[in-house]
């Protein structure tokens, strides 16, 4: 139920591989993958996988790579379609206003109901659109979200 591939170097080639196989693998949980160079194209192999219907993974872990704003935004547009996710973490990538402004407009849809934690600590998210991603936020939606060493928490009963 567990995948744990932290610092494996995997990169974009082997996440292009490992998409392919998470979206095959319904009874996958739980998929860490920090610490491996997976870049914009590795991040939309597996936005990809998660849109596939046996996807069924719960947790993604995907800190400490090189995701910017192009990543983000496929991520993003995998919750659109994806209903099992209850935490991402993107913690230490390079995600700007742009990607968060995508991923919180996706969630200000209510596309997403059940996802509980996203972690985007450590990335390039200014003032402005750590802003804009929480007042994104659908009233509907019971969420925490950390961005910088801060913890801000929009929880709506």
């Amino acid at each position: 139920k567990t995948l744990w591939l932290n610092s494996n170097n995997i990169g974009d080639k082997g996440m292009t591989m490992l998409a392919i196989t998470v979206a095959k693998l319904p009874r996958l949980q739980k998929l860490y993958i920090t610490k491996n160079n997976i870049s914009d194209f590795g991040a939309t192999q597996l936005a990809n996988a998660l849109k596939e219907p046996t996807c069924q993974l719960q947790e993604l872990w995907l800190s400490n790579n090189m995701i910017s704003d192009d990543g983000a935004k496929a991520l993003a547009d995998s919750l659109r379609v994806n209903k099992t996710l209850i935490e991402v973490r993107l913690n230490q990538n390079c995600i700007g206003n742009i990607g968060a402004g995508q991923l919180g407009y996706v969630l200000s849809m209510g596309h997403h109901p059940a996802l509980s934690i996203l972690s985007l600590k450590g990335n390039m998210i200014g003032d402005a659109g750590g802003y804009s991603f929480l007042a994104n936020i659908a009233s509907e939606n019971s969420i925490r979200v950390y961005m910088e060493d801060k913890s801000i928490s929009k929880e709506i009963e």
